[in-house]
């Protein structure tokens, strides 16, 4: 049997607290959409941990948790997650014989889309420019990313196995995301001219195994 939940409202419906009590006695855990947003806690061993990205039932030893293609994922917030898991006790790599974020207790699908650093600057400027209209946004660049997937420019985490092939993806949307203004050619919709996307890229290397 499979059991779905899904939250129909805005979130902060307790879609967490439900998840930590559903997956107590399954085997697999998915995450089908969604990014890295406000998030959900719970009480693990007497502590309080946060989750933003990471299904909930990493926590128990006995369920796989995948993070499936529908999610849009930010590389350092999943390696952050993982290191603050890591401090708690809460191994990913003791199920599995090869240390690889792909075959470990958590798995993250080739084709989930990544959301950078970019992202969350379109987001928070999107927000502020629009008026009495604003959507209250966390900022995180979740909107933004999807929109670089439905216009079929985003990148996928399974373009990471070739640094150059990303490389090459990164610096493509990057260009798009920097000067697209779909309604004045002549415009630059986002400033983002003093972005360190050097910068990003070094850091996102420096994470991958």
């Amino acid at each position: 049997p499979v059991d779905i939940l899904v939250g129909t409202q805005w979130g902060d419906e307790g879609k967490g607290k439900l998840i930590d009590v559903l997956t107590r006695d399954v085997d697999m855990v998915v995450r089908f959409q969604g990014g890295s947003n406000a998030g959900h806690t719970i009480i693990y061993d007497n502590k309080a941990v946060a989750f933003h990205l990471v299904p909930i039932g990493v926590v128990q030893p006995q369920a796989k948790c995948i993070i499936g293609n529908g999610c849009v994922v930010s590389i350092t917030t999943l390696f952050e997650e993982i290191e603050s898991l890591r401090r708690i006790k809460v191994n990913i790599e003791n199920r599995y014989t090869h240390p690889s974020l792909f075959t470990l207790q958590l798995f993250v699908s080739d084709r989930a889309h990544i959301v950078f650093n970019f992202h969350q600057i379109c987001d928070g400027l999107n927000e502020l420019n629009s008026g009495d209209l604003k959507i209250g946004t966390t900022k995180r660049g979740i909107g933004p990313t999807y929109a670089s997937k439905m216009e079929r420019y985003g990148v996928r985490m399974g373009a990471l196995r070739n640094w150059d092939r990303f490389k090459e993806q990164y610096m493509r949307i990057y260009n798009i995301v920097r000067l697209a203004d779909c309604h004045h050619v002549d415009r630059i919709r986002y400033n983002l001219q003093d972005y360190d996307y050097e910068g990003e890229l070094a850091k996102i290397q420096s994470l991958l195994p």
